[in-house]
């Protein structure tokens, strides 16, 4: 049976929604009975917990005839330039998950197809949409993204607004610094700065908060709006383009990248809101909650089988 091997050689302390994703890529091709691996010379990461099997050493030497390499779009990085160029056979997949990191310098100069890449296949409908129309691929498949519903789940709620700075920290600390001089009888209101937590930390955060600070920049898609949305966050902020996917009038209070301001004025009509449970502000929060559930683990399931029997990879058995 092939192997399927996620190559991941980022440092085990990045925290990406990448880097998770291809974790649970691998973790759900195991558990339906598919011989499936990452490679991260560093180990598993520690922010987050996965049953995916991890190898730590993969040589050129080591790659056999039916494994299937399946890259990040990320190809630049000098770890894969052995996997990327060898001429050992072995079948080579790229995995979009940002249509905005595809560009390099080999990409425009060179095609997939000419590196060795038998298949592209993308994460969102961003991705799959750049994909063809920029670089003239055809028929990008997309295997979705889905929410780990039973650890991003509301809880007690206090009024208080979560926000993961780490594309935007200066960003966020200027939204912070108006919210709180335009309007300072609710200045008091807490700013719970989820920065390099842990998994459970943040689906913690998120399902305490009773609103999201989105700050999504250059998205695919944007996993943090939706595992906010999945605790029961109303949300307002930035979609980052791959949002567009979830974001609209609906599911939040959004806005262009340099309307700070008019951020900081959301965050102030939702605490009011909040503080007068107002129905507009509940109808937001369950449209948000059903767009997240749209988001699961069945519909990856399904489009991992589909896409891998396209290629006819089959499960064992």
């Amino acid at each position: 049976m092939s192997r399927i091997i996620y190559l991941c050689p980022f440092p085990k302390m990045v925290i990406t929604g990448g880097v998770k994703t291809a974790y649970r890529h691998v973790g759900l091709l195991t558990e339906m009975g598919f011989d499936a691996w990452v490679w991260q010379p560093e180990g598993c990461p520690s922010w987050f917990r996965s049953p995916s099997r991890v190898i730590t050493q993969l040589s050129e030497d080591a790659i056999r005839p039916d494994d299937i390499l399946v890259f990040p779009e990320v190809i630049g990085f000098p770890e894969f330039a052995p996997l990327l160029r060898t001429a050992r056979p072995c079948t080579k997949l790229l995995f979009c998950q940002n249509q905005y990191y595809v560009f390099n310098e080999m990409i425009p100069r060179t095609t997939f197809a000419a590196l060795g890449f038998r298949d592209v296949f993308a994460s969102s409908l961003a991705c799959k949409g750049m994909l063809e129309r920029v670089l003239h691929l055809d028929s990008v498949a997309v295997v979705p993204y889905d929410i780990n519903h039973a650890l991003f789940r509301p809880r007690e709620k206090k009024l208080q607004i979560a926000v993961v700075p780490r594309k935007m920290p200066q960003i966020a600390s200027t939204i912070g610094f108006i919210f709180k001089a335009k309007y300072p009888e609710i200045r008091h209101i807490p700013f719970i700065v989820a920065d390099n937590f842990t998994e459970e930390q943040l689906a913690e955060a998120l399902g305490t908060s009773h609103i999201l600070l989105a700050l999504n920049q250059m998205e695919s898609l944007g996993l943090v709006p939706l595992e906010a949305m999945a605790s029961g966050c109303v949300i307002t902020g930035f979609h980052g383009y791959g949002g567009l996917e979830y974001a609209n009038p609906q599911t939040g209070l959004w806005h262009a990248p340099d309307q700070l301001e008019e951020v900081a004025d959301s965050l102030y009509r939702l605490v009011k809101g909040l503080e007068r449970d107002e129905p507009w502000v509940a109808s937001l929060r369950k449209e948000g909650h059903e767009t997240a559930l749209r988001y699961n683990e069945e519909t990856t399931r399904k489009a991992l089988v589909e896409y891998y029997g396209r290629l006819n990879v089959s499960p064992a058995g």
